[in-house]
């Protein structure tokens, strides 16, 4: 199954997050104000937002290329990005 930037931002929220728990690949997590789950699905990127005191998911934010990585920068494991492995591993130290 192959879906596009647009058409995933139009989906109602509980249809996206059916397809982000099927077909996503988890990359990795933050904390800040909310939770945010950083997947990678079908081209792009796209974030979970989760309020754990109220133990609800809020919204996502899907977003293309890399800019909006920059909140995860800390967790990338270097090793990783020059080991030579076919795909980049993200890990969060905390």
């Amino acid at each position: 199954m192959i879906l596009s930037y647009r058409i995933f931002q139009t989906m109602p929220f509980d249809q996206q997050l059916t397809l982000l728990w099927a077909h996503g690949r988890y990359l990795a997590r933050r904390w800040g104000e909310d939770t945010v789950v950083l997947y990678a699905l079908f081209g792009f990127f796209c974030e979970v937002h989760y309020d754990a005191e109220a133990n609800t998911l809020l919204r996502t934010h899907c977003f293309l290329g890399t800019a909006g990585l920059e909140g995860y920068i800390a967790g990338i494991g270097l090793g990783e990005l020059v080991g030579g492995g076919s795909s980049i591993n993200f890990y969060m130290y905390y």
